[in-house]
């Protein structure tokens, strides 16, 4: 018996380390689309009844809305993001996780640098994990060539 619950054991972590993998480049493969202005990609990767919640527009809910939205963010503007030190909580076919982001955008025409992170709820549908909703919190926008780009270390001593 102590065999199979090792096996057993073996066997849950592996599933676990899969999902969170999965979980992992569902938001890159975000990124990825995003910077490519990929509206239809973008859309596959959330849930049919998915929420987003970014700072600029109220909550945007469902595939339609989502298609709208992204269509209409991309012929505007430009979003480059990068994504890092992703955090997952992993509950059967649901999980949680927040997401850390760099980017580098063209909104309204200004060149811009900006730090956040995602909170994300995930959904496992037919095998796949996808954006159950995605909460936008960007902690700090910064024109590129404004002092704190030129010199963030001088903001760090100043703080400290």
């Amino acid at each position: 018996m102590p065999n199979a619950t090792l096996a057993e054991d073996a066997a849950s972590a592996a599933a676990l380390s899969a999902d969170r993998d999965a979980i992992r480049d569902l938001a890159n493969h975000y990124a990825h689309h995003v910077w490519r202005k990929e509206v239809t990609a973008v859309v596959d990767l959330f849930a049919p009844d998915a929420v987003l919640d970014t700072p600029a527009l109220p909550p945007i809910c469902g595939t339609k809305a989502l298609q709208e939205a992204y269509r209409r963010m991309f012929e505007e503007d430009e979003f480059y993001p990068f994504v890092h030190n992703h955090i997952i909580n992993v509950d059967g076919d649901e999980a949680a996780g927040t997401c850390y982001i760099d980017l580098r955008a063209v909104i309204a025409g200004k060149r811009l640098t900006a730090w956040g992170f995602y909170e994300d709820r995930y959904i496992r549908i037919d095998g796949t994990w996808k954006f159950a909703s995605r909460k936008v919190n960007m902690c700090r926008f910064v024109p590129l060539g404004s002092e704190l780009t030129k010199n963030p270390q001088r903001t760090w001593e100043e703080a400290h």
